[in-house]
């Protein structure tokens, strides 16, 4: 119910939106995008300049800056959303494509914090399989929420169990969590009973 959260003020934290429904008027590559602000800056200025009538020496070169710092921070994972619906607004695809869409959007600009809840939710197993690959390796911080045991095991390097208002942190898998857990458990009830 309280706390706080500190971050160096450089790091970027990402995180896997919710509400599939949030940006029904913006395109696919749009809301993908969105997942990294600067980026999304980027590429609105740009296509500011490139709609200009009058475009000048001058907004080519600033657009030529723009499209060098736009490939710079790069992107775009393959979740299996097709090419052609790249363009289509978010209103106009299906609702499981939706999910990959804000997943791709929370992993998109290699964030350096990753905050993922319930990611594998209305996932195809091709996409978690993609997911626990690219989690795998990927370099930076990603805390996740879930109750998918299976992808816990495959993903996670340290559990953090939050019991009764206190937070004990177990090196390894979501299995190792599990027996160290039960061992812990029968400890204390031993102990109780020794009493």
């Amino acid at each position: 119910s309280k706390g706080e959260v500190t971050k160096d003020k450089t790091e970027r934290l990402s995180v896997l939106k919710q509400d599939h429904f949030a940006y029904e008027e913006n395109t696919v590559m749009d809301t993908v995008i969105m997942g990294n602000q600067e980026l999304y800056k980027i590429m609105k200025e740009k296509n500011e300049i490139y709609a200009k009538p009058d475009f000048s020496e001058e907004d080519g070169m600033k657009a030529a800056k723009l499209e060098e710092k736009f490939a710079e921070l790069d992107g775009w994972n393959d979740l299996g959303i097709e090419p052609e619906k790249h363009y289509k607004y978010m209103k106009e695809i299906e609702a499981k494509e939706k999910v990959k869409v804000l997943l791709a959007q929370a992993l998109f600009g290699n964030p350096d914090i990753l905050l993922l809840d319930e990611p594998t939710n209305d996932l195809d197993l091709k996409t978690i399989n993609w997911l626990e690959d690219f989690l795998i390796d990927f370099e930076n911080t990603v805390i996740v929420v879930s109750h998918d045991r299976y992808f816990l095991n495959k993903v996670c390097t340290n559990i953090a169990d939050v019991d009764y208002g206190k937070i004990k942190v177990y090196p390894g898998n979501y299995d190792f969590w599990y027996e160290s857990s039960q061992l812990l458990q029968e400890n204390k009830i031993k102990r109780k009973k020794k009493k």
